[in-house]
């Protein structure tokens, strides 16, 4: 049986942006090498190099490969780790999947399986 579905982790490195593939990573490969679809939500900004992160050069937020979705949902910079600046990001990642996902399940369908790493609370909350 082929599932859909969708990773949540704002925070490891994406497969297309070349920072070498942590667990995340690693997983959703492996699914979609089984066949499944897997659309990974993550942040447009990286938590590893503390810059934007887009798909493309031309700034898309989106991008699909094959049955790899990745979507990048948008929030606040922060410099520091451990920051109020990091809470009100974790907030905008929750608000923006929130108003992403809706879209996302009419375009595509309801995910069979929604995996957290270790995403914003309220993110979790937003996608129960």
């Amino acid at each position: 049986m082929l599932v859909n579905i969708w990773i949540c982790n704002p925070y490891d490195p994406l497969p297309v942006e070349g920072l070498g593939e942590l667990r995340y990573g690693r997983l959703a490969q492996t699914l979609v090498a089984q066949g499944h679809s897997v659309t990974w939500w993550s942040a447009d900004w990286s938590h590893t190099l503390k810059k934007p992160r887009f798909l493309q050069s031309e700034g898309r937020r989106a991008k699909d490969e094959g049955r790899m979705r990745l979507q990048l949902v948008p929030v606040s910079p922060y410099r520091k780790n451990i920051s109020l600046k990091r809470i009100w990001s974790h907030r905008c990642y929750a608000r923006g999947f929130a108003r992403q996902a809706e879209a996302h399940v009419a375009a595509h369908g309801k995910p069979d399986v929604i995996l957290f790493s270790v995403p914003p609370m309220e993110a979790g909350a937003v996608a129960l």
